[in-house]
């Protein structure tokens, strides 16, 4: 049960933080090495304490970072529709470690379930790197919108298709 509290008191924190901050980015990284050192710390050791501190990490971790996937999905996706699908998509892909870890913590790996944990290492280590190269990608193609790269997306199209460009158009800015 504390490792639970303390990790929605983190998944209350952390966003607050990032909201106040107008960043997003750090805080998803911050969060995923979180999960990423947990999980290595379940691996990585048999001694009781360490694997109760593990619990506190990775929870501290894994809580704020499907809210911030949510989060920064919504601001950075738009019209309405497409916002409506990219976080549907990214619930989907989220729910799919329910199914993994159903097939990855059986109870012939007890007492350590490496396994599992070593997948949640790995996973937690991917999608921490996979924001960073989105952070670098939405400044640079920010830069792009910036130089005027992108406005050639804009001709021959009507007004009603350019209002409908959401997240496409020049003028667009991604928040990271």
């Amino acid at each position: 049960m504390p490792p639970y509290i303390v990790g929605a008191f983190i998944n209350l924190l952390l966003p607050f933080l990032s909201w106040q901050t107008g960043h997003r980015a750090g805080y998803m990284v911050f969060a995923g090495l979180l999960m990423t050192l947990g999980y290595a710390m379940f691996l990585g050791s048999t001694n009781p304490q360490v694997l109760y501190g593990a619990c506190f990490v990775a929870m501290m971790g894994a809580f704020p970072f499907g809210a911030f996937c949510n989060g920064w999905t919504a601001i950075n996706t738009s019209p309405d529709t497409a916002r409506n699908a990219a976080i549907g998509v990214v619930v989907m892909n989220g729910n799919i470690g329910g199914l993994i870890s159903s097939w990855s913590y059986l109870t012939q790996f007890a007492p350590r379930f490496v396994p599992g944990n070593a997948l949640n290492v790995a996973g937690s280590a991917i999608i921490t790197l996979l924001v960073v190269a989105t952070f670098f990608w939405q400044k640079w193609e920010n830069k792009q919108r910036e130089m005027g790269r992108r406005d050639h997306l804009l001709n021959g199209l009507s007004a009603d298709q350019i209002a409908l460009l959401g997240h496409r158009h020049p003028n667009f800015r991604f928040v990271h």
